[in-house]
């Protein structure tokens, strides 16, 4: 058998005291000013980033909603024209019913398949 000493018999030394250095107070006091100017920085950070992003903002969104218009006008030209084109072969009326019901269909299609990823999205969570 192997015989372990007790704590009695060790001989422990007491951990170091340091009567020079900070008290925990200072140190903690430390702590929370360092902490108060770091998130004072990482404001200043974000405002200055955030200045520089706003003033690309107002062009961006002007663009883009020119460029939907010009979407959009595109599609009604390309409806028009292939209402045009197949109204020279079977006459106007027909060719605007058959265009219309056509894209209705398309729309029908989008709206189902987009609900069915809505109800994906907002269905009840499962417990694991």
């Amino acid at each position: 058998m192997i015989k372990t000493p007790d704590c009695a018999e060790m001989d422990v030394e007491p951990p170091p005291t340091d009567v020079d250095g900070p008290s925990v107070r200072d140190l903690i006091g430390q702590l929370v000013a360092d902490t108060k100017d770091y998130a004072r920085a990482e404001m200043n950070y974000v405002r200055e980033e955030l200045g520089d992003r706003k003033s690309h903002l107002g062009p961006a969104i002007g663009f883009m909603a020119v460029a939907g218009i010009l979407v959009f006008a595109l599609i009604v030209a390309i409806v028009v024209g292939l209402m045009i084109w197949i109204g020279q072969a079977i006459g106007m009326g027909w060719s605007i019913l058959i265009v219309s019901a056509g894209f209705g269909l398309l729309a029908y299609l989008l709206v189902r398949l987009g609900l069915r990823h809505f109800n994906q999205v907002t269905r009840p969570w499962e417990k694991p």
